[in-house]
């Protein structure tokens, strides 16, 4: 292989003829004169603008031929030797992963790719979630760059605002910063020059521009130019670095579009006529003709994306089109009559992003037939050309459907990776695309993060991968609250506190309503489960299901195993609140938090909700989801936002502000009880210091637990909890603690009480213990994300949910 590269460099080097050396700037180009240049702020007169380097960087055919290390650019520059599904697992593979338990129930081993899952730029586009679907996508691409033969076409299917047309997105994004700093993602295209000494090539060329190069149209490497032995003999030597950025073997794109062989052929035949030339011969006579430079992916161009073409498609934007006068000079037929640089054409040497693909009509979805399956595209008297491209499809289910027995969509489908992208069930993630979307409408400097651990803390802009971190090692997030306190500019310049638990109940709510919870429809797949029923609590209550998926109840490996079936074969998160309507809420509720003393609250968002209720266009349906929504969001007010609201209450103003201290009894009760059932006392301190088990307490936070869960809180679930592999000691059992929660503000947090701490706060005056713990609270509120205002709103729709959730057991 050297020798190979050797020989060629020493009969190139003999060359009397060329192209221009690399680093040649371009013909005709004049500098431009600067006056007064003293009154200018330039840090260094003298400096160049180093975003603009590539522009002057050309290269030969010599350099991809030449044995100097540091003149060969296939040795330099591996990814002019990978071909499109190459280049896009070399870009994902460059970022690296972790592997993980997939959040929502922490049964199914995924990979968490942070090409995708971290954003481009702070704030800047990224993928939330979708763990599985972005691991299956990576998937198809890996196994495209491995030479394997993977599905032909990529089909993502699901509703709007699940991030389908965002993984193209990220990815191109990527592509561009690559391709800008890191050398071993240089990308090299090629152009035509000096066509006009050829006379049969001449037509190509601008008349009033002769001196101008004619660009190559598509997006292939310049090692299609070269002979096949002279290919062989670059690929040998940019594979071992192309090997260490994917994994894999290059496997270039060698196949010269219709436009580069007829070029060539003539070049061949005006230099050669009558006689095939030696390698060197076609070597001499190419290199007048072309030239090679840097291609800088633009990150301010989408990458290609074909959007619903409606009814009345132009064809030539997206293949090829006709040039009639370059057609009167080389007829019809001929590659050269026609420009090669078609919506669809451009996606040579990566990808095409077909979105809303299934609600085409159905002549374009034949007519890309031949792209999306073998990569090629031909349209009316052109030559056909193969592309070097990967195609995704994304649509929703219903069109996917409908559409699947018209024309050619069945064949696609039968013959294409079908993965379906819901919206996300889990409320904690459902926040955060909350919290971004908002911050990507209103732009991310309206909004401030304070840090609540650090004593003082200033506000800073807002980013929302700091405030909802991705999952620990355990696959677990942490409290959406109590971290940081988020402030929102209005444009009348009130700084709004987002209060906590506020983004937590949009979340949940949302979440709840993308959960399928009806009796009916898990009747046909019943006998597929051990544990589950149709009339499971864990199937039918969206908030039993909900504090599974965050971990507020303990659920075995096999219960959790057969939500995540039901999770997949009921297709959740494909109905429901949309991610684009839960923006709209939090907007709407920010708007109102002007006139709320700058606070937007549960409570405030609650009323907010209500009156989205009646706006069909909130709904996205029929009205007839309406009192189902509103239901909902009433179960998640009383089984996830009470206990949350209370506990933050209760940490406020309850004279037992330890519930660690109260745990820690709890649980020890519970071990020595499992220990002995007989036993009266426990050790309080490990030091045989004996004291009563309090029976009337535990069995009145035992009672809890069975309201909350449905099940009996038996003492050998507490102590196992304790023994399981990687578990800390300060970790709690979810389930014992909540219950503990639950009956703390029930029993020192009553309705009653929280009446007079909102007289208290309202006229000054109360007894001598709601003073003490109203004024502690007012001064630690601001450490937990309160102001006086949230604070209030918290008690206040803390009572009202207490007394609503008295009047609904007392009616049972």
């Amino acid at each position: 292989m050297v020798g190979n590269i050797i020989v060629l460099s020493l009969l190139v080097s003999v060359l009397s003829m060329g192209a221009g050396k690399a680093g040649q700037a371009g013909k005709g180009a004049r500098p431009v004169s600067l006056t007064q240049c003293g009154d200018l702020l330039l840090v260094e007169p003298g400096a160049s603008v180093s975003e603009f380097d590539f522009l002057g960087q050309v290269y030969t055919l010599e350099d991809l031929l030449s044995n100097d290390p540091k003149k060969n650019i296939a040795l330099r520059h591996p990814s002019i030797v990978w071909n499109a599904y190459q280049k896009a697992w070399a870009i994902i593979n460059h970022y690296g992963h972790r592997t993980i338990l997939e959040p929502d129930f922490r049964v199914e081993q995924v990979n968490l790719w942070n090409a995708f899952a971290t954003p481009v730029s702070p704030n800047g586009p990224q993928i939330f979630g979708q763990y599985v679907p972005v691991d299956n996508v990576v998937t198809f691409l890996r196994e495209g760059a491995s030479g394997s033969s993977p599905a032909k076409v990529l089909s993502l299917t699901g509703p709007a605002g699940t991030g389908k047309t965002e993984l193209l997105k990220v990815l191109h994004l990527r592509r561009a910063i690559l391709s800008y700093e890191n050398p071993d993602f240089w990308e090299f295209r090629f152009r035509w020059k000096n066509l006009k000494d050829i006379p049969s090539l001449e037509p190509l060329q601008d008349p009033t521009q002769q001196d101008e190069p004619f660009y190559h149209q598509m997006g292939r490497s310049p090692i299609v130019l070269l002979t096949k032995e002279m290919q062989k003999a670059v690929v040998e030597l940019a594979t071992p670095a192309a090997e260490r950025l994917t994994g894999f073997e290059p496997h270039p794109f060698l196949i010269r579009d219709p436009h580069t062989k007829e070029i060539i052929e003539r070049i061949i035949a005006f230099y050669y006529p009558g006689k095939a030339p030696t390698q060197m011969e076609y070597l001499s006579a190419i290199s007048r003709h072309v030239e090679i430079y840097r291609f800088v992916v633009d990150p301010d161009q989408p990458p290609v994306f074909v959007r619903n073409q409606g009814r009345n498609i132009d064809w030539s934007n997206l293949f090829m089109a006709e040039d009639p006068a370059r057609k009167l000079v080389y007829g019809v037929g001929n590659p050269l009559s026609y420009d090669y640089s078609g919506l669809i054409l451009q996606a040579d040497g990566f990808g095409a992003f077909f979105d809303e693909f299934f609600r085409q009509i159905v002549s374009f979805r034949d007519a890309t037939l031949e792209f999306s399956q073998n990569r090629v595209v031909q349209r009316g008297g052109a030559k056909a050309v193969t592309v070097d491209a990967f195609a995704i499809l994304a649509d929703n289910d219903e069109s996917k459907d409908k559409a699947k027995d018209e024309g050619a969509a069945g064949a696609q489908l039968d013959r294409g990776a079908n993965l379906p992208m819901r919206l996300t069930i889990n409320p904690y993630q459902n926040a955060k695309v909350i919290l971004a979307m908002a911050m990507q409408e209103w732009g991310p400097g309206k909004f401030t993060m304070t840090d609540l651990s650090k004593k003082n803390a200033k506000p800073e802009p807002a980013d929302v991968n700091v405030i909802f971190p991705e999952v620990d090692d355990n696959s677990k997030f942490p409290d959406i609250d109590g971290r940081y306190s988020i402030h929102c500019k209005l444009g009348s310049g009130q700084n709004v506190l987002v209060a906590p638990r506020t983004l937590f109940l949009l979340g949940a709510t949302a979440a709840a309503t993308r959960l399928v919870t009806s009796p009916s429809s898990l009747v046909k797949f019943v006998s597929e489960f051990d544990i589950l029923g149709n009339n499971s609590n864990e199937f039918t209550s969206p908030v039993t299901r909900l504090q599974v998926i965050l971990g507020q109840l303990p659920a075995s490996d096999a219960l959790r195993t057969e939500l995540n079936k039901v999770k997949d074969l009921l297709n959740e998160g494909s109905e429901g609140i949309s991610a684009r309507s839960s923006q709209t809420w939090f907007l709407a509720a920010l708007a109102r938090a002007g006139r709320n003393e700058s606070t937007l609250t549960p409570a405030l968002a609650n009323a907010v909700f209500e009156k989205l209720m009646d706006r069909k266009d909130f709904l996205n349906k029929t009205m007839d989801v309406r009192a189902q929504w509103i239901s909902l969001n009433n179960q998640v007010k009383a089984g996830l936002l009470l206990p949350a609201l209370t506990s933050d209450v209760l940490t406020l103003l309850s004279q037992r502000t330890d519930v660690d201290s109260l745990y820690a009894e709890i649980e020890a009760e519970l071990i020595t009880l499992f220990q002995n059932q007989d036993a009266q006392k426990r050790d309080a301190t490990g030091n045989n210091n004996l004291v009563d088990i309090e029976f009337d307490r535990l069995d009145k936070i035992k009672k809890s637990y069975k309201d909350l869960t449905g099940r009996s809180l038996e003492p050998g679930e507490v102590a196992s909890f304790k023994l399981v592999p990687g578990r800390k000691p300060e970790d709690r059992h979810p389930g014992l603690l909540n219950a503990i929660q639950t009956w703390l503000y029930r029993t020192e947090i009553s309705a009653n009480a929280l009446d007079q701490y909102l007289h208290y706060f309202e006229t000054a005056t109360g007894p001598e213990t709601v003073r003490r713990a109203a004024d502690r609270a007012k001064s630690e509120m601001t450490q937990h994300g309160y102001n006086q205002r949230a604070l209030l709103e918290a008690i206040s729709m803390a009572r009202d949910l207490m007394r609503d959730q008295e009047r609904r057991e007392g009616d049972k």
